[in-house]
């Protein structure tokens, strides 16, 4: 394997500290740390490929590093929202999930899921859903679209079951309590 020679490291670690720089406000709820790993990742990646290449480009190295930055925020606003909403099962039950789920008490383990899902749309379709409507009028008029044409209200008011459906099976914790509230329907999650 051929080495890459100093200088071109030296230049890429220069180019990447100004890249670090500009990632910073880019990223502010990003450390120092995950910036410079998505630095020295885009570094690496470009170098893997041939090591005789000229030192890498400002613009080059912003892209691939932004790249890297956006995945690694996106990931971790997911994993808090994970933590977020297995912390508020915690907190609003002594025992946790396993007393929620134990319980018979379908209205308490309803309104426990519906404070967690996201949007109006979402916790107007579950409660629905749960309660095994069927017809598209009823989901139209809760989600204020009967007005609309019922071909077009037939599509929105799928694409919100397809929604929650892919929520519910996103979300482990969240399933397993709405399996408990309607469980002839989850299977078709799992």
């Amino acid at each position: 394997m051929e080495r890459i020679k100093p200088e071109v490291i030296r230049e890429s670690i220069s180019t990447g500290e100004r890249v670090v720089r500009r990632l910073t406000k880019a990223y502010p709820e990003l450390s120092q740390e995950d910036l410079h790993d998505a630095v020295t990742d885009a570094v690496v990646e470009w170098h893997s490929v041939g090591p005789e290449r000229s030192p890498i480009g400002f613009g080059v190295l912003y892209r691939a590093s932004w790249r890297n930055a956006a995945n690694k925020a996106r990931s971790e606003r997911a994993r808090r929202h994970r933590e977020a909403s297995w912390q508020l099962l915690q907190a609003e039950e002594p025992g946790g999930l396993e007393t929620l789920t134990a319980e018979p008490d379908k209205p308490r383990m309803i309104d426990h899921v519906e404070a967690l899902l996201p949007d109006r749309n979402l916790r107007v379709v579950f409660r629905l859903w749960v309660a095994g409507e069927r017809p598209t009028q009823a989901y139209a008029a809760a989600l204020g679209i009967s007005r609309l044409p019922i071909d077009v209200q037939r599509k929105r008011v799928n694409r919100e079951k397809d929604r929650l459906l892919k929520y519910l099976q996103r979300n482990p914790t969240i399933r397993t309590v709405a399996a408990q509230v309607r469980p002839e329907s989850i299977s078709s999650v799992e």
